[in-house]
């Protein structure tokens, strides 16, 4: 019996390790040409989508840094073995020696304040949805909730009104806070 569990612990750990080689990419980094000396960690992707996070380990030191992927790298002979373009910042972070270096890429593991807004909008996204179908409910609903993480002009862009007209429909004289409520069109007199 017990010679069973550990076989099964077994296969699952040889599961999970295949599984998470097979997300990691090995191959070369180089540096996005640029004359920008911005202090962001970026990069360029064959395939993430922009705004993806990404880890980058340089394989000869160990470093690694949190990028974020602004575009595609061009499928061109000259990247054939190029997995990622990063920016000077994250090359510097990286402690990249030469043109071109050794690394492993993966997707960055979310954050537990990332899983939070994620899990936030999809509940935004289901009372939306609830209120398209109700027309009457939604005619109702002038307010709005602030949650973590939105500003006067978040909220303004998703209502398509000025941060500006928030703020004087609701007096605000200060910061908005989580959990207030804001009024999000003109009071009728």
């Amino acid at each position: 019996m017990i010679k069973k569990y550990v076989l099964f612990f077994v296969i699952f750990i040889i599961q999970v390790f295949f599984i998470h080689a097979q997300e990691i990419e090995r191959g070369l980094a180089e540096l996005i040409p640029s004359d920008e000396t911005s202090e962001n960690l970026l990069a360029l992707h064959r395939t993430f989508p922009n705004g993806t996070l990404i880890i980058v380990k340089n394989t000869t030191n160990g470093r690694k840094i949190k990028a974020k992927v602004i575009g595609k790298i061009p499928d061109i002979a000259v990247n054939e073995k190029v997995i990622v373009k990063i920016s000077q910042f994250a090359y510097e972070g990286l402690l990249g020696k030469g043109k071109k270096f050794p690394v492993e890429v993966y997707i960055a593991p979310k954050t537990d304040d990332e899983k939070e807004e994620e899990r936030e909008k999809e509940k935004d996204k289901e009372k939306e949805k609830i209120t398209e179908k109700n027309p009457k409910k939604n005619e109702a609903s002038k307010t709005h909730i602030v949650k973590k993480g939105e500003t006067l002009f978040s909220i303004s862009k998703k209502y398509k009104i000025t941060p500006k007209e928030i703020e004087k429909w609701n007096n605000l004289e200060k910061s908005i806070k989580i959990g207030q409520e804001l009024a999000i069109e003109a009071p009728k007199k």
